[in-house]
């Protein structure tokens, strides 16, 4: 009667656990052909640094975006453009890209400290840019630490109350123990098991960008005529529906630092590649 439970939980291990868990693997895409080899993109950098070098900077963007079009980055390529448009007295586009680059760690402390060195002269000429604190730790939540942190806790909690159930038969004399165990992982998998959700179709509808233009206003639904929200300055952050902005091309549905929630022009942002 023994190794009959054995098994039997066994089996039920199998298919409740294990295998719905190997269903949900991401696939991964294979080979994509690119337009631009790997010999063009560093003839296209080593160009963009010789016409950067010579104070060019509008050629040397010129060659840097071709090779973000083509699907490259690197840390020194998103510095080197924050260089320039910072050169080019465009400090929304250059603190963006002094962002973008701070996420690689080859160039990470020259990318924050101008990204530092942006950010106060933005202050300096349209004030302090607001940060709500619930705004932060969405961001940081869907961005940063993503579902897989929250994916394994859910998952253990969930071994946790069936290896605890399981367990009774077996070692009837810590009965009582195993289902406090079972009852106490079942109320802390409730909560683990609504973020990883909300965690996961956020990732899936929210993206993440910049302002990078001035003179830009946040309006209440896309369309010069629609009633101004408020005048949103270079450097202001957001996080754009993706679904509901693909409704009105030309313009993003964004919820900005600040909390405020409205419409811009497509062309006035700029969504970063790397979180």
């Amino acid at each position: 009667m023994y190794h009959i439970r054995l098994l039997f939980l066994f089996i039920l291990y199998l298919f409740v656990v294990l295998f719905p868990a190997a269903s949900t693997g991401y696939a991964t895409a294979s080979n994509q052909d690119t337009q631009h080899s790997i010999a063009d993109i560093q003839m296209l950098f080593n160009e963009g640094n010789f016409y950067f070098q010579e104070n060019n900077y509008r050629e040397a963007l010129q060659r840097y975006n071709q090779i973000e079009a083509a699907g490259f980055s690197s840390g020194p390529l998103f510095l080197n453009m924050a260089l320039a448009h910072n050169r080019l007295d465009e400090p929304g586009l250059a603190l963006f890209y002094f962002r973008e680059a701070s996420s690689f760690s080859n160039v990470r402390s020259e990318a924050v400290e101008g990204s530092e060195y942006i950010s106060e002269r933005l202050f300096q000429r349209f004030g302090e840019i607001p940060l709500l604190n619930t705004w932060q730790w969405r961001h940081y939540l869907i961005f940063k630490a993503g579902t897989t942190p929250f994916l394994i806790i859910t998952l253990v909690l969930f071994n946790l109350i069936f290896l605890g159930w399981a367990a009774q038969w077996f070692y009837p004399v810590w009965r009582t123990r195993l289902r406090y165990m079972v009852l106490f992982a079942f109320l802390a998998l409730l909560p683990f098991t609504a973020v990883t959700y909300w965690l996961w179709t956020a990732n899936d509808r929210l993206g993440y960008g910049q302002i990078v233009q001035e003179n830009i206003s946040l309006r209440e639904s896309p369309g010069l005529q629609s009633r101004v929200l408020l005048e949103v300055t270079p450097g202001f952050r957001f996080m754009k529906d993706e679904i509901t902005s693909e409704e009105h091309p030309g313009y993003l549905k964004v919820e900005l630092s600040n909390g405020m929630s409205g419409w811009i022009p497509a062309e006035s942002a700029r969504m970063f590649s790397r979180y």
